[in-house]
């Protein structure tokens, strides 16, 4: 491969000339090294223009040739950034762009995402006949157009694709917001019935507590309805007074349904009173 660099000047008309022969393909690489002129100060204090390499890293899109030929026809083709930082770029002629004998004009764009083009002028092709197969042809060349029109093409669907695929998302966010507030709401109302158990299990030991309780003549205490009889038989002995009476066993307040709470049936209730009076 043959290979040839030139400096190109971005602010002034360019005289460069390229030399290939026709019906060439992708055998000479041409490297472009764009610059600027600058105003530098020389070693004697005096202020002269000096070329610059322009750093074009914000052009990331693909460098493109574009050739009108000797015979009318065009050719575009895409070449790539060899150093961002120093302006360096490169292209492969292509085989159309060597068809046509003659001086072929040639321009070098650069674009940015935002589409600011850089354009290079004052590049020339010039083809030296050779067409000894008789069978070249010179035509339109868009395929780096046509590269470009496939990869907005794509980049569309992709684009099409995305938004399809936030819209989904959105809605199963919007779901799990749905679920989560409906689980919110079964959960409150499950905490609400675990207090009300709760609240309703304390009732039912505090009236068991009461049913099998009562203030004691003996302690002036609530004490387990076992333990107060116990309590004034003991008393009682111990005064001399044998068993209570009738009224002060009535004093006590005992029913025949606090004797049912404690397990006791019938007769076991009568044979306890009948102990209690003597009998």
């Amino acid at each position: 491969m043959v290979e040839y660099d030139f400096d190109v000047n971005v602010w002034e008309k360019n005289s460069i000339i390229i030399f290939a022969i026709q019906g060439e393909s992708d055998s000479r690489l041409i490297r472009f090294h764009l610059k600027q002129n600058v105003q530098v100060q020389n070693a004697r204090g005096e202020m002269e223009l000096q070329p610059k390499p322009v750093d074009i890293s914000e052009y990331t899109s693909l460098p493109r040739i574009g050739i009108i030929k000797s015979d009318g026809t065009k050719s575009f083709n895409d070449g790539e950034i060899v150093d961002a930082t120093n302006g360096v770029i490169s292209f492969l002629l292509a085989y159309q762009a060597t068809t046509a004998i003659n001086d072929n004009a040639c321009q070098v764009f650069l674009a940015k995402p935002s589409g600011a083009t850089l354009k290079v002028d004052g590049i020339t092709i010039t083809v030296m006949p050779s067409n000894f197969e008789g069978a070249i042809q010179s035509t339109d060349d868009f395929s780096a157009l046509i590269k470009a029109l496939n990869k907005a093409d794509t980049a569309a669907a992709t684009a099409q694709q995305a938004a399809a695929d936030a819209q989904q998302a959105d809605a199963k966010a919007n779901d799990a917001v749905v679920a989560a507030n409906q689980a919110k709401a079964i959960s409150d109302e499950s905490a609400q019935d675990a207090k009300d158990a709760a609240a309703q299990a304390r009732q039912a030991a505090q009236d068991a507590l009461n049913s099998h309780s009562m203030i004691s003549p003996v302690t002036h205490y609530s004490e387990p309805i076992e333990k107060i009889i116990n309590d004034l038989f003991a008393t009682m002995s111990a005064l001399g007074g044998g068993a209570p009476t009738a009224a002060e066993y009535a004093a006590l307040g005992l029913t025949a349904e606090q004797y049912a709470a404690k397990g006791l049936n019938a007769a076991q209730y009568a044979m306890a009173g009948k102990t209690m009076l003597g009998g």
